[in-house]
């Protein structure tokens, strides 16, 4: 019995390679899709676009992800316990690079990440000079937005980068906001109105490239 011919190998009628994928052409689309579906769909493949918000003394990203090592030395030395671990579900191609979480607290800017950084992804700066993203109301999720009444991120922030419109609506002055997270933590839109927002919170840090 002739042995069937690998799929690479196959020819048409015509004897030329068929015009369809080869065998390593297939798979190479198939183990992506594979790993979407494994997950729901919800990882982004091999996505460098996706932005986070990372550690104080982080640079440019391609920067960040070309010296990160994924150690998670600064994620163990945080006294806030704000910095984890970017997961599958989030993002391949940053995968165990670290990213700040403001549902758990906020940064005192105690820059202990940067000093147990052995690569310099991480670099010591001054305080001032650190931006980790922007708060945005998120008018959905916010209380003060069409309840009214609340005003606790404007009460909290140590900046004073929050103020208050005619309305008794949040105002976030750009220029003063450092993206420590505060207003993030304490807004109790989570409680009360997560079921109107993905985030939960009528104020959330985003990165300064989303703004």
């Amino acid at each position: 019995m002739t042995p069937i011919p690998p799929l690479d190998e196959e020819k048409d009628h015509t004897g030329e390679p068929p015009s369809s994928l080869s065998r390593r052409q297939f798979l190479r689309l198939l183990l992506p899709a594979g790993i979407m579906i494994g997950f729901g769909g919800s990882v982004y493949v091999l996505s460098r676009d996706q932005l986070f918000l990372r550690p104080p003394g982080a640079l440019s990203e391609e920067h960040f992800l070309a010296l990160c090592i994924k150690c998670r030395k600064c994620e163990e030395i945080c006294p806030q316990t704000i910095i984890e671990a970017v997961k599958i579900t989030e993002n391949v191609a940053g995968l165990g690079t670290p990213e700040l979480n403001f549902r758990e607290g906020a940064c005192d800017f105690c820059m202990k990440c940067v000093e147990v950084c052995p690569t310099g992804a991480l670099e010591m700066m001054e305080v001032e000079q650190i931006k980790l993203g922007l708060a945005e109301v998120v008018p959905e999720s916010c209380i003060a937005w069409d309840w009214g009444g609340c005003t606790l991120c404007a009460d909290v922030c140590p900046y004073e980068a929050i103020s208050l419109d005619e309305k008794k609506r949040p105002v976030v002055d750009p220029a003063l906001c450092n993206g420590c997270g505060l207003c993030e933590y304490q807004c109790p839109g989570a409680a009360l109105r997560s079921y109107r927002s993905t985030s939960g919170r009528g104020i959330i840090v985003v990165p300064l490239e989303q703004v």
